[in-house]
């Protein structure tokens, strides 16, 4: 894959981080591979941690595996005792 690579005493430990994630999705690594443009063979040698990765290639990876985030709105309270809430200190 092009782009920058990330650091080499870094990127074998993604390797088996992204295989974890990868089964526990139970996407194939020939399925992955598929989905974010790269050869199965690569994508095993980067499970295997045989194969430094770019920023770009994890992006992608991310998007595929990564969980959804879900952002809540709290509502802001009808109202606020201030005094209360001091006393308490």
């Amino acid at each position: 894959m092009n782009g920058e690579p990330i650091d080499a005493d870094f990127s074998p430990d993604w390797g088996p981080r992204i295989r974890e994630l990868r089964e526990a999705k139970d996407i194939s690594g020939r399925e992955l591979a598929k989905l974010i443009g790269c050869s199965a063979e690569y994508l095993s040698n980067v499970e295997l941690g045989r194969e430094t990765i770019t920023r770009e290639f994890l992006a992608k990876v991310a998007q595929v595996l990564a969980p959804p985030i879900v952002i809540h709105k709290r509502k802001k309270p009808e109202s606020f005792d201030w005094k209360y809430y001091g006393s308490m200190r």
